[in-house]
């Protein structure tokens, strides 16, 4: 094969590679390419217009180099290589990380400055972590150094993501210093807190966050009474028990208070059954009738 046809394939080889490191991270990386910021939009009189910054768009170089390393590009559903857009929109697409085209006439920390020192940047989570990759202008065009720039691009940004080991492929593709970070943005509006990027000594030593408090425990429900094992009938003569052994117990008590009282109840019956004869034996009765009669006759004479 010819010297262009080796490179081509080294260069496909290097995507792959890139793109395999991503999808073995377990999650999709979106990122945000950042070219310029502060002048390069325009308002519509012409003037620099701070609330747009300029972006990769849906063509051109930046896309393909994000979508061959694996990347998500946010603004892929842009025309053109380049395109301005909202700082809303930015904010509102949460992207991992942000890739700052580094050059001499516009450095990436001056890019990072400008995002540090605006208020409406200092809630977003790219911002609070430091999630940067600083990208060479010259990788940032094709050319022969696209292969090894994504291979760099994925492990930096799995690197500031997670903390992760990262590689270098002297692509000029890296991350920025956490303390050089820290030290510059320290008097701007959105200074980098060393504890909050995973990448930094800082956020290694830290000790990690306690466990959430476990929520209490419903109330256990009260115990079921147990089940009854009688059938209907047996419950039927227990209730029919129950009422006769009341009414007796009601008897007794009326017939208690009535002999403390002294008024018995049966005493108008027994008196009833003294005036009353026996009739069990009207013979003897009848003879004792007789000599009385006859005794009487004899005294009279």
């Amino acid at each position: 094969p010819t010297v262009a046809e080796k490179l081509i394939s080294e260069i496909r080889s290097d995507f792959a590679i890139a793109t395999r490191a991503v999808q073995s991270s377990g999650h999709s990386i979106k990122a945000v390419w950042l070219d310029c910021v502060g002048r390069c939009c325009k308002d519509e009189a012409g003037r620099p217009d701070p609330s747009q910054l300029f972006v990769g768009g849906g063509t051109g170089a930046p896309n393909l180099i994000m979508q061959a390393s694996g990347f998500v590009n946010v603004f892929a559903n842009q025309t053109g290589s380049w395109t301005c857009v909202n700082v809303s929109d930015v904010l509102a697409s949460d992207p991992d990380v942000l890739i700052i085209v580094d050059a001499a006439w516009d450095t990436a920390l001056s890019k990072i400055d400008f995002l540090h020192n605006r208020s409406e940047f200092c809630g977003a989570r790219f911002v609070q972590n430091a999630d940067y990759i600083k990208v060479p202008f010259s990788a940032s065009t094709l050319g022969p150094r696209n292969g090894a720039a994504a291979l760099d691009m994925v492990s930096a940004a799995i690197h500031v993501t997670t903390g992760g080991t990262t590689m270098n492929f002297q692509s000029g593709v890296d991350f920025l210093d956490p303390e050089v970070l820290s030290s510059r943005t320290a008097s701007l509006r959105c200074p980098v807190a060393l504890e909050s990027v995973k990448y930094s000594a800082a956020y290694r030593a830290a000790p990690p966050p306690s466990p959430p408090a476990p929520a209490p425990s419903p109330p256990a429900p009260p115990p079921s009474p147990p089940a009854s094992n009688l059938p209907e009938w047996g419950i039927a003569l227990i209730v029919v028990f129950a009422v006769l052994l009341l009414a007796t117990l009601a008897v007794v008590c009326v017939m208690y208070r009535s002999e403390r009282q002294g008024k018995p109840i049966f005493a108008a019956a027994l008196l009833d059954a003294e005036k009353v004869p026996p009739q069990s034996n009207p013979g003897v009765y009848g003879e004792s009738s007789v000599v009385g009669k006859a005794e009487a006759d004899v005294t009279q004479i």
